[in-house]
């Protein structure tokens, strides 16, 4: 895998690749703490993105 996409995504061990969330770099002051929290956790990739994806890191 390219350095540039394992510093961004993430391939669990079933094989589904996981992304991390957006908005949480800077400006946490005004989030709520249920919204940080939320966003700590990491997201699924939407299906389009998710197929060309993997046709790119098998390559």
């Amino acid at each position: 895998m390219q350095k540039s996409y394992s510093t961004r995504l993430k391939i669990t061990g079933r094989g589904k690749i996981r992304r991390r969330s957006t908005t949480l770099g800077h400006s946490r002051m005004n989030k709520t703490g249920a919204q940080i929290r939320h966003k700590r956790r990491l997201r699924k990739l939407a299906g389009i993105h998710r197929e060309e994806l993997s046709r790119n890191l098998t390559n």
